[in-house]
């Protein structure tokens, strides 16, 4: 249980997010949802696997990359919607 930390960090700010959008607040919730992406990129990239249980699935690169990209990829796009709906 002590390796799997991180990732219950990041699944309960995960689910954060998704409330804040679901509950009216989308725009919101997608910076946050990207900006969690974005730390869990951070810790895969800093912590040790031992350290990060099941947010470790591949190699610490592709994890990184792919985590940064979809987070990256949510807030700049996001953003890029203004206030729109």
């Amino acid at each position: 249980m002590r390796g799997e930390r991180a990732l219950l960090g990041v699944l309960a700010a995960a689910l954060a997010a998704t409330t804040v959008a679901a509950l009216g607040g989308w725009q919101a919730g997608l910076v946050v949802l990207g900006a969690v992406l974005l730390v869990a990129a951070g810790l895969r990239a800093l912590l040790p696997p031992r350290r990060l249980g099941l947010l470790v699935v591949r190699s610490r690169m592709f994890d990184v990359l792919v985590l940064a990209a979809l987070g990256a990829a949510l807030v700049v796009l996001t953003g890029s919607l203004g206030s729109a709906g």
